[in-house]
């Protein structure tokens, strides 16, 4: 199950990310494939190459075939928000990457998509990040056109930042209070974001947040804390998400920018997730991270093994023992 052998390991992650090209982006309708995603976060966690295959068998079995390839489209920007256009977003970014890098194709892409960032639930964000973790170009295509095609803006910044909350945890009760018993039955993470987006508590609160250098790590550890107390399958996207954006900040120029973005998708992440009040910190025995690893790269969840692998390497940069105790909770 876990193999000491990265190079085999790596080579394995490569092959079956070429193989995982001959998928679309989601399957029954709206729901977002995830296996890129799992099969970068297993490599990270130890997974050998035949637990990646035999997680590849199983999880593809339910995907849909990919679209047919198409030319590049004229005008990328054009085709933000048209889940049509996956194939010829695709083409264009691997045109795009081909020809001038990764890194310049992210430095000229990431900012036309921020504003979008919840696209999805996320999963833009998050695909793209694997992708870059991965180093393999194609699925950098994907992970943008995913982006890209589901681009989500909420709405348009409030203005400037006045009596601005300097707190993320008092900014968030804030927005709750005045949500009140607001709810949506949208089955999608991703729709119940844009129906709280219409709200006058959304409209008046997500932008007063006093966004900074230490703003995204303030997020996700609130996220952190909501799990900890809920076990909720949206916040769970709020934790991978924080990492996502940690991982390609090195190529936003304007950081603080993206970070407000981000923590506006967020906000409505947080509503979107329906948890109300504070409950008690949900009892678990917290494992040891070798024990947590062998679990998560045993689980054919794709949300457990990405949960488990967000905590992993969060961890790792913070030593918050939150995330351990977040990673055993999750496959206890």
């Amino acid at each position: 199950m876990i193999s000491t052998e990265t190079p085999t390991a790596s080579a394995t992650l490569t092959a079956l990310l070429d193989r995982a090209r001959a998928f679309a982006p989601e399957y029954h309708g709206d729901l977002s494939n995830h296996l890129p995603m799992a099969l970068v976060a297993l490599n990270s966690l130890g997974a050998d190459a035949a637990r990646m295959e035999s997680f590849f068998t199983i999880d593809s079995a339910k995907l849909d075939p990919a679209p047919p390839l198409t030319p590049a489209c004229k005008d990328w920007l054009a085709k933000r928000g048209d889940l049509t256009a996956f194939a010829s977003l695709r083409t264009h970014f691997a045109q795009a990457i081909a020809v001038h890098g990764r890194d310049a194709t992210l430095r000229r892409t990431l900012p036309q998509l921020m504003d979008g960032v919840g696209a999805a639930a996320f999963h833009g964000l998050l695909r793209t990040a694997s992708a870059v973790v991965a180093e393999h170009d194609d699925e950098l295509a994907s992970g943008l056109a995913h982006w890209a095609c589901w681009h989500m803006p909420l709405a348009p910044f409030g203005g400037p930042e006045t009596d601005a909350d300097s707190d993320v945890s008092t900014w968030l009760a804030g927005i709750a209070a005045q949500a009140g018993d607001w709810h949506s039955d949208a089955g999608l993470i991703a729709l119940r974001m844009t129906a709280f987006a219409q709200t006058p508590a959304f409209r008046d609160g997500a932008d007063r947040l006093a966004v900074h250098d230490s703003t995204p790590r303030e997020l996700a550890a609130q996220a952190l804390a909501i799990y900890l107390r809920t076990k909720n399958f949206t916040v769970l996207h709020l934790i991978t998400s924080a990492h996502a954006l940690r991982l390609l900040m090195p190529w936003l120029d304007e950081p603080l920018i993206a970070v407000r973005h981000y923590a506006r998708a967020y906000a409505a992440g947080v509503a979107a997730s329906r948890v109300k009040g504070d409950p008690p910190i949900i009892a678990v025995n917290v494992l040891p991270w070798p024990e947590v690893l062998l679990a998560g790269a045993a689980s054919d969840d794709e949300h457990v093994i990405k949960l488990v692998y967000a905590c992993h390497e969060e961890w790792k940069v913070t030593g918050d023992a939150d995330y351990q105790r977040a990673a055993s909770l999750v496959v206890a």
